[in-house]
């Protein structure tokens, strides 16, 4: 077990109680403990991702399989909010021009 594992079990450990009774601060620790659980060694940001959006999205719309063929941004649209919330403007645009 690495020590970035170690230490979020031990976190998550410490804010449970404190999660349970609502504390935003806890709430928001979690969810930053676990972002950096999810940090991959190789990431997008948030302006290379917004460049792939358009073709992101085609493609999505055809049925293929994301994940598998643009890994790099389905990860960060899974991550980061803000460019998951132009995505699904956008992929609602594309439906409706359908």
């Amino acid at each position: 077990m690495s020590i970035f594992e170690r230490f979020f079990r031990w976190f998550s450990k410490v804010l449970s109680p404190r999660k349970g009774k609502g504390d935003p601060l806890a709430s928001l620790l979690h969810k930053l403990i676990a972002q950096l659980k999810d940090t991959r060694q190789i990431e997008l940001g948030c302006d290379e991702v917004l460049a792939q959006l358009a073709q992101f999205a085609e493609m999505a719309l055809r049925g293929e399989d994301m994940a598998k063929l643009m890994p790099l941004v389905k990860h960060h649209l899974d991550m980061c909010k803000d460019c998951s919330e132009e995505y699904a403007a956008l992929l609602r645009i594309l439906q409706s021009a359908i």
